[in-house]
Protein backbone atom coordinates (compact mmCIF):
# COMPACT_ATOMS: atom_id res chain seq x y z
CA UNK A 1 0.00 0.00 0.00
CA UNK A 2 1.32 3.68 -0.43
CA UNK A 3 1.92 4.87 2.95
CA UNK A 4 1.45 8.91 3.68
CA UNK A 5 5.22 9.32 4.08
CA UNK A 6 5.64 7.65 0.52
CA UNK A 7 3.27 10.20 -0.91
CA UNK A 8 5.28 13.36 0.40
CA UNK A 9 8.26 11.50 -1.15
CA UNK A 10 6.93 11.03 -4.42
CA UNK A 11 6.24 14.90 -4.31
CA UNK A 12 9.32 16.11 -3.68
CA UNK A 13 10.61 13.90 -6.13
CA UNK A 14 8.54 15.10 -8.61
CA UNK A 15 7.87 18.72 -7.70
CA UNK A 16 11.88 19.93 -6.68
CA UNK A 17 11.68 23.39 -5.04
CA UNK A 18 11.95 26.77 -6.69
CA UNK A 19 11.40 30.39 -6.02
CA UNK A 20 7.84 30.01 -6.17
CA UNK A 21 5.89 27.24 -3.55
CA UNK A 22 4.14 24.50 -4.50
CA UNK A 23 0.93 25.64 -6.26
CA UNK A 24 -2.61 23.97 -5.67
CA UNK A 25 -3.33 22.11 -8.59
CA UNK A 26 -5.78 23.41 -11.05
CA UNK A 27 -7.33 22.76 -14.83
CA UNK A 28 -6.14 26.13 -15.59
CA UNK A 29 -8.71 28.97 -16.75
CA UNK A 30 -12.18 28.85 -17.03
CA UNK A 31 -13.62 29.94 -20.40
CA UNK A 32 -16.38 33.00 -20.85
CA UNK A 33 -18.55 29.46 -21.71
CA UNK A 34 -17.80 27.99 -18.79
CA UNK A 35 -18.28 30.50 -16.65
CA UNK A 36 -21.59 31.54 -17.96
CA UNK A 37 -23.10 28.51 -17.62
CA UNK A 38 -21.61 27.82 -14.17
CA UNK A 39 -23.14 31.05 -13.07
CA UNK A 40 -25.56 32.68 -15.39
CA UNK A 41 -29.32 31.37 -14.65
CA UNK A 42 -31.04 31.85 -17.42
CA UNK A 43 -28.16 29.93 -19.51
CA UNK A 44 -28.48 27.32 -17.05
CA UNK A 45 -32.04 26.61 -17.65
CA UNK A 46 -32.51 27.09 -21.46
CA UNK A 47 -28.32 26.58 -22.23
CA UNK A 48 -25.82 27.56 -24.18
CA UNK A 49 -27.19 29.31 -27.23
CA UNK A 50 -29.87 30.89 -24.96
CA UNK A 51 -27.46 34.15 -25.04
CA UNK A 52 -24.96 34.85 -28.19
CA UNK A 53 -20.94 34.79 -28.05
CA UNK A 54 -21.08 38.66 -27.27
CA UNK A 55 -23.61 37.85 -24.21
CA UNK A 56 -21.55 35.49 -22.33
CA UNK A 57 -18.18 36.90 -23.01
CA UNK A 58 -19.73 39.76 -21.07
CA UNK A 59 -20.89 38.09 -18.52
CA UNK A 60 -18.01 36.17 -18.07
CA UNK A 61 -16.30 39.51 -17.57
CA UNK A 62 -18.70 40.59 -14.97
CA UNK A 63 -17.75 37.60 -13.21
CA UNK A 64 -14.52 37.62 -13.11
CA UNK A 65 -14.52 41.48 -12.16
CA UNK A 66 -16.73 40.67 -8.87
CA UNK A 67 -14.54 37.26 -7.91
CA UNK A 68 -11.49 39.83 -8.03
CA UNK A 69 -13.47 42.35 -6.15
CA UNK A 70 -14.12 39.57 -3.34
CA UNK A 71 -10.47 38.30 -3.15
CA UNK A 72 -9.92 41.93 -2.26
CA UNK A 73 -12.69 42.46 -0.01
CA UNK A 74 -11.67 39.43 1.93
CA UNK A 75 -7.60 39.81 2.05
CA UNK A 76 -8.41 43.54 3.80
CA UNK A 77 -10.90 41.81 5.90
CA UNK A 78 -8.40 39.42 7.27
CA UNK A 79 -5.36 42.25 7.20
CA UNK A 80 -3.27 40.46 4.72
CA UNK A 81 -1.22 43.01 2.40
CA UNK A 82 0.82 40.08 0.44
CA UNK A 83 -1.90 39.07 -1.97
CA UNK A 84 -1.69 39.00 -5.20
CA UNK A 85 -4.56 38.86 -7.64
CA UNK A 86 -3.25 37.67 -10.91
CA UNK A 87 -5.21 37.24 -14.51
CA UNK A 88 -4.45 35.24 -17.22
CA UNK A 89 -3.56 38.31 -19.31
CA UNK A 90 -0.88 39.05 -16.76
CA UNK A 91 1.22 35.57 -16.93
CA UNK A 92 0.71 34.83 -20.63
CA UNK A 93 2.63 31.66 -21.50
CA UNK A 94 5.50 31.27 -24.19
CA UNK A 95 6.47 28.20 -25.96
CA UNK A 96 9.43 28.16 -24.02
CA UNK A 97 7.54 28.34 -20.55
CA UNK A 98 9.00 25.88 -18.28
CA UNK A 99 6.90 22.66 -16.41
CA UNK A 100 7.13 25.23 -13.20
CA UNK A 101 5.54 27.88 -15.15
CA UNK A 102 2.79 26.34 -16.83
CA UNK A 103 1.98 24.30 -13.39
CA UNK A 104 1.95 27.70 -11.94
CA UNK A 105 -0.54 29.38 -14.13
CA UNK A 106 -3.00 26.51 -14.29
CA UNK A 107 -3.05 26.71 -9.99
CA UNK A 108 -5.62 28.40 -8.38
CA UNK A 109 -3.55 30.20 -6.18
CA UNK A 110 -0.10 29.44 -4.67
CA UNK A 111 2.49 30.97 -1.87
CA UNK A 112 5.49 32.71 -3.95
CA UNK A 113 8.54 32.19 -2.12
CA UNK A 114 10.50 35.09 -3.51
CA UNK A 115 7.95 37.80 -3.45
CA UNK A 116 6.48 36.70 -0.19
CA UNK A 117 2.81 36.82 -1.88
CA UNK A 118 -0.24 34.37 -1.88
CA UNK A 119 -1.23 34.50 -5.88
CA UNK A 120 -4.43 34.07 -6.90
CA UNK A 121 -5.24 33.51 -10.09
CA UNK A 122 -8.56 34.93 -10.57
CA UNK A 123 -9.22 33.25 -14.33
CA UNK A 124 -8.78 29.75 -12.60
CA UNK A 125 -11.41 29.95 -10.44
CA UNK A 126 -15.35 29.18 -11.35
CA UNK A 127 -17.35 31.47 -9.19
CA UNK A 128 -16.85 33.96 -5.49
CA UNK A 129 -17.02 31.04 -3.31
CA UNK A 130 -14.54 29.00 -5.17
CA UNK A 131 -12.08 32.17 -4.82
CA UNK A 132 -12.66 32.83 -1.30
CA UNK A 133 -12.15 29.28 -0.21
CA UNK A 134 -8.55 29.54 -2.39
CA UNK A 135 -7.46 32.52 -0.06
CA UNK A 136 -8.97 31.13 3.37
CA UNK A 137 -7.10 27.94 2.30
CA UNK A 138 -3.85 29.82 1.75
CA UNK A 139 -4.27 32.29 4.32
CA UNK A 140 -4.95 29.97 7.08
CA UNK A 141 -1.97 27.51 5.65
CA UNK A 142 -0.10 30.45 6.49
CA UNK A 143 -0.94 32.22 9.63
CA UNK A 144 -3.22 30.11 11.17
CA UNK A 145 -6.38 30.96 12.67
CA UNK A 146 -5.18 31.95 15.65
CA UNK A 147 -3.10 35.11 14.00
CA UNK A 148 -6.07 35.63 11.25
CA UNK A 149 -8.61 35.91 14.22
CA UNK A 150 -7.06 36.80 17.15
CA UNK A 151 -9.15 36.92 20.62
CA UNK A 152 -12.42 36.03 18.45
CA UNK A 153 -10.84 32.48 17.78
CA UNK A 154 -10.02 31.82 21.96
CA UNK A 155 -13.79 32.77 21.89
CA UNK A 156 -14.82 30.08 19.15
CA UNK A 157 -12.55 27.30 21.22
CA UNK A 158 -14.16 28.52 24.34
CA UNK A 159 -17.63 28.00 22.92
CA UNK A 160 -16.84 24.37 21.43
CA UNK A 161 -15.36 23.48 24.36
CA UNK A 162 -18.81 24.53 26.49
CA UNK A 163 -20.84 22.51 23.83
CA UNK A 164 -19.24 19.59 24.00
CA UNK A 165 -20.27 16.88 25.98
CA UNK A 166 -18.70 14.61 28.65
CA UNK A 167 -16.64 12.54 26.84
CA UNK A 168 -15.42 15.12 24.19
CA UNK A 169 -14.63 17.45 27.23
CA UNK A 170 -12.49 14.91 29.12
CA UNK A 171 -10.63 14.01 26.09
CA UNK A 172 -9.47 17.49 25.85
CA UNK A 173 -8.62 18.21 29.55
CA UNK A 174 -6.70 14.58 29.31
CA UNK A 175 -4.85 16.72 26.50
CA UNK A 176 -4.92 19.97 28.45
CA UNK A 177 -3.25 18.93 31.25
CA UNK A 178 -0.74 15.96 29.75
CA UNK A 179 0.41 17.68 27.03
CA UNK A 180 -0.11 21.60 27.26
CA UNK A 181 0.47 22.63 30.95
CA UNK A 182 -3.19 23.25 31.28
CA UNK A 183 -3.45 25.50 27.80
CA UNK A 184 -7.20 24.51 27.21
CA UNK A 185 -7.46 26.21 24.01
CA UNK A 186 -4.08 24.47 22.01
CA UNK A 187 -5.45 21.23 23.71
CA UNK A 188 -9.09 21.68 22.44
CA UNK A 189 -7.18 23.00 19.00
CA UNK A 190 -5.98 20.20 18.58
CA UNK A 191 -8.95 18.00 19.11
CA UNK A 192 -10.90 19.83 16.52
CA UNK A 193 -7.87 19.26 14.06
CA UNK A 194 -8.14 15.55 14.47
CA UNK A 195 -11.57 15.36 12.74
CA UNK A 196 -9.51 16.22 9.18
CA UNK A 197 -8.77 11.99 10.14
CA UNK A 198 -11.94 9.99 8.97
CA UNK A 199 -12.22 7.80 12.07
CA UNK A 200 -12.39 10.73 14.51
CA UNK A 201 -15.07 12.74 12.63
CA UNK A 202 -17.50 9.59 11.75
CA UNK A 203 -17.40 8.57 15.64
CA UNK A 204 -18.36 12.50 16.75
CA UNK A 205 -22.39 12.88 17.27
CA UNK A 206 -24.03 14.77 14.29
CA UNK A 207 -25.19 17.22 16.55
CA UNK A 208 -21.97 18.23 17.93
CA UNK A 209 -20.32 18.79 14.57
CA UNK A 210 -23.20 21.14 13.56
CA UNK A 211 -22.49 22.91 16.75
CA UNK A 212 -18.91 23.45 16.25
CA UNK A 213 -19.78 24.11 12.25
CA UNK A 214 -22.40 26.96 13.57
CA UNK A 215 -19.59 28.21 15.56
CA UNK A 216 -16.75 28.67 13.71
CA UNK A 217 -19.35 30.49 11.14
CA UNK A 218 -20.20 32.89 14.09
CA UNK A 219 -16.56 33.79 14.42
CA UNK A 220 -16.24 34.60 10.82
CA UNK A 221 -19.65 37.00 10.98
CA UNK A 222 -17.91 38.46 14.08
CA UNK A 223 -14.91 40.48 11.87
CA UNK A 224 -17.16 40.85 8.22
CA UNK A 225 -18.15 38.05 6.55
CA UNK A 226 -21.22 38.71 6.67
CA UNK A 227 -21.33 39.49 3.14
CA UNK A 228 -19.92 36.94 1.88
CA UNK A 229 -22.52 34.76 3.09
CA UNK A 230 -25.06 37.30 0.96
CA UNK A 231 -22.93 35.96 -1.83
CA UNK A 232 -23.89 32.55 -1.02
CA UNK A 233 -19.84 31.53 0.17
CA UNK A 234 -20.24 28.57 2.44
CA UNK A 235 -18.24 25.92 4.07
CA UNK A 236 -18.66 21.48 3.66
CA UNK A 237 -18.01 19.71 6.01
CA UNK A 238 -14.87 18.17 4.80
CA UNK A 239 -13.86 22.49 3.66
CA UNK A 240 -14.41 23.23 8.04
CA UNK A 241 -12.61 20.18 8.92
CA UNK A 242 -9.33 21.02 6.56
CA UNK A 243 -9.16 24.56 7.77
CA UNK A 244 -8.85 23.76 11.02
CA UNK A 245 -6.30 20.91 10.47
CA UNK A 246 -4.38 23.26 8.43
CA UNK A 247 -4.73 25.82 11.07
CA UNK A 248 -2.85 23.59 13.97
CA UNK A 249 -0.50 22.34 11.52
CA UNK A 250 0.79 26.02 11.46
CA UNK A 251 1.10 26.19 15.41
CA UNK A 252 2.93 23.02 16.09
CA UNK A 253 5.10 23.95 12.98
CA UNK A 254 4.78 27.86 11.72
CA UNK A 255 6.43 27.99 8.25
CA UNK A 256 6.55 24.32 7.66
CA UNK A 257 3.98 24.64 5.00
CA UNK A 258 6.40 26.42 3.61
CA UNK A 259 8.40 23.71 2.86
CA UNK A 260 8.38 21.04 -0.09
CA UNK A 261 7.33 17.98 2.61
CA UNK A 262 5.22 20.70 4.46
CA UNK A 263 3.30 21.14 1.14
CA UNK A 264 3.22 17.77 0.15
CA UNK A 265 1.37 16.87 3.36
CA UNK A 266 -0.91 19.68 2.57
CA UNK A 267 -1.83 18.30 -0.93
CA UNK A 268 -2.34 14.97 0.25
CA UNK A 269 -4.81 16.18 3.04
CA UNK A 270 -6.53 18.34 0.14
CA UNK A 271 -6.62 15.14 -2.16
CA UNK A 272 -7.76 12.93 1.23
CA UNK A 273 -11.00 15.54 2.09
CA UNK A 274 -11.42 16.18 -1.56
CA UNK A 275 -10.82 20.30 -1.43
CA UNK A 276 -9.36 22.77 -2.69
CA UNK A 277 -8.17 21.75 -6.25
CA UNK A 278 -9.41 18.38 -5.12
CA UNK A 279 -12.86 19.35 -4.84
CA UNK A 280 -15.77 17.28 -6.21
CA UNK A 281 -17.97 19.69 -8.77
CA UNK A 282 -19.67 17.10 -10.26
CA UNK A 283 -22.42 18.65 -10.68
CA UNK A 284 -21.06 21.62 -12.54
CA UNK A 285 -19.01 19.43 -14.70
CA UNK A 286 -22.37 17.61 -15.74
CA UNK A 287 -24.46 20.74 -15.97
CA UNK A 288 -21.84 22.36 -18.74
CA UNK A 289 -22.34 18.53 -20.31
CA UNK A 290 -25.74 19.16 -20.55
CA UNK A 291 -25.59 22.08 -22.27
CA UNK A 292 -22.97 21.57 -24.65
CA UNK A 293 -25.26 18.46 -25.85
CA UNK A 294 -28.54 21.29 -26.41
Amino acid sequence: PITHTKRVEDWERKYPSTQSGLSREGNGAYSDDELSMINDPFVKMLGEKARTAKQRKAFAARERRSIAAAVKDLAETLHLDNVEIRSAAQQPLTEGATKQERRMARAKGYYNRKSGKIVINIDNHRDVEDAVQTLLHEAVAHYGLRQLFGSHFDTFLDNVYKAADMDVRQRITDLALRKYKGDFHVATEEYLASLAENTNFEHMPDSFWSKIKTLFLKMLHSIGFDGFAGMGVTLSDNELRYILWRSYENLKEPGRYRSILGEAEDVAKQAELKVGNYGENTAEQEGIAAAQQQ
